[in-house]
């Protein structure tokens, strides 16, 4: 099972693990986001980052992003998982079974690689 329900995701995110939904890309960029439990508050990590489209360096993390200041993504705080995956939908367009285990974005980039070039 690659996409999490929302009970595996309030489980992974108290056992202090990240869950990540990727949002695609346009050729040039690609988009996901990133919630973490720090404390009381979900944090929500937006990461745009430059496409290299290359399906033998699919290091997501190493890809360089669009605003050189912006390097950690953009960080919105909530008090709610809840209140966090609302945002997602509402703000990205994010469906809550779409999100993945920490590091497992990897291969949805990989995933739309291939579809993009089919």
């Amino acid at each position: 099972m690659r996409y999490l329900t929302e009970s595996y995701i309030r489980s992974a995110l108290n056992r202090n693990k990240s869950v990540e939904l990727f949002l695609g890309g346009d050729g040039e960029t690609i988009q996901w986001i990133s919630l973490r439990l720090e404390g009381e508050n979900v944090h929500v990590f937006h990461f745009h980052v430059e496409d290299p489209g290359d399906q033998d360096y699919l290091d997501v993390y190493t890809f360089a992003p669009v605003d050189e200041n912006n390097y950690e993504g953009t960080l919105t705080e909530f008090y709610s998982i809840r209140t966090a995956l609302d945002f997602c939908s509402e703000k990205h367009g994010a469906h809550a079974n779409h999100f993945v285990n920490e590091f497992m974005v990897q291969d949805e980039y990989r995933d739309y690689l291939e579809n993009k070039n089919n």
